[in-house]
């Protein structure tokens, strides 16, 4: 019996000493990744002769890790815009849906608010699902 125990908490300590190696490699590749990848950038200005800081462009963009993290930054006569993307997912669209989708579901709970009533229909049909699965599953 204590030999079994001590086998169980020397297989337990193998497991985490395991655990604890594989993440701590990765830390490690991660490390080396953020110390080693350079970080690109490429700078654009244009401007005219005349009236030189009315026509002034310029162009940024900054990359790191073979694009996988791209910030690109224009100014021009049109004014300022900027991009931020992670994996090609353009992260200020992703944050402004995600908004918006709270701000729909907010506004939907408000409007049909649920009584009740409504909620012990809700109860009957989940729990008559659930004893019509069952029924198929011991008749099978």
């Amino acid at each position: 019996m204590i030999k079994a125990v001590g086998l169980f908490l020397l297989l337990l300590l193998k497991i985490v000493g395991w655990a604890l190696l594989i993440l701590l490699l990765v830390l490690l590749a991660v490390c080396l990744l953020v110390l080693f990848v350079p970080v690109r950038y490429d700078v654009l200005v244009h401007s005219e002769r005349i009236n030189p800081i009315a026509n002034l462009r310029l162009r940024l963009k900054v990359n790191w890790l073979l694009h996988f993290i791209r910030v690109a930054v224009a100014y021009g006569p049109g004014g300022l815009s900027w991009q931020i993307r992670v994996a090609g997912v353009d992260i200020p669209k992703l944050l402004a849906r995600r908004a918006e989708k709270k701000r729909r579901n907010a506004d939907k709970q408000k409007r049909t608010p649920i009584t009740g009533e409504k909620r012990r229909q809700k109860r009957r049909r989940i729990v008559l699902i659930c004893r019509y699965r069952i029924r198929n599953l011991s008749r099978n």
